[in-house]
């Protein structure tokens, strides 16, 4: 569990002075990259950089939940940040991750595809602070880990009903000789 300071900041987190460090060290790698491709400008002058992540498990399914924090700069000497927030009023985010888990395609078949993959970058959340998306994200993979058990029915369920609709399909079909 994180350690609050205030609703936007918890303990641990990268510093501001850590984070424009690496700020500026992922623009001067984008640039060298570009140079070396000939390719001015090819890659934006903003990103994020996760600065903050906890390991937490549910019903014994392990999940990271992350604070990421965007940034855009100029491309003055130094990047000196041109926009602090962007993507809500307080310039970060939490996601849910999980690299444990069904398959994209069963996930997408159970109609699952946020499945342990959430973020907090939905209209009306703009102006949540850190805190609250943290616990929401905490309390969608929660929601997740819960229905884990369930899974195996729903999956009979859906292909018995798929299975009778292509059956009763294959019916209707009249089958011609050559």
């Amino acid at each position: 569990m994180p350690i609050w300071l205030d609703e936007n900041t918890i303990k641990g987190e990268l510093s501001k002075e850590e984070f424009l460090r690496q700020v500026k060290m992922r623009m001067e790698a984008r640039v060298a990259k570009e140079i070396r491709e000939n390719q001015p400008h090819n890659y934006g002058n903003d990103g994020m950089i996760e600065v903050y992540s906890e390991t937490l498990n549910s019903n014994g399914i392990e999940y990271q939940l992350k604070v990421i924090r965007y940034f855009a700069v100029s491309r003055d000497e130094g990047f000196p940040l041109a926009i602090t927030h962007g993507l809500n009023k307080i310039g970060k985010y939490v996601v849910v991750e999980s690299n444990k888990g069904p398959s994209y395609d069963v996930k997408e078949f159970l109609g699952l595809s946020e499945f342990l993959y959430h973020d907090t970058l939905h209209s009306g959340q703009e102006d949540w602070s850190l805190k609250r998306q943290w616990d929401s994200a905490k309390e969608w993979a929660e929601g997740d880990c819960a229905a884990v058990p369930g899974l195996i029915s729903k999956f009979e369920e859906k292909t018995a009903l798929l299975k009778k609709e292509l059956e009763d399909w294959v019916k209707t079909i009249e089958v011609k000789e050559d």
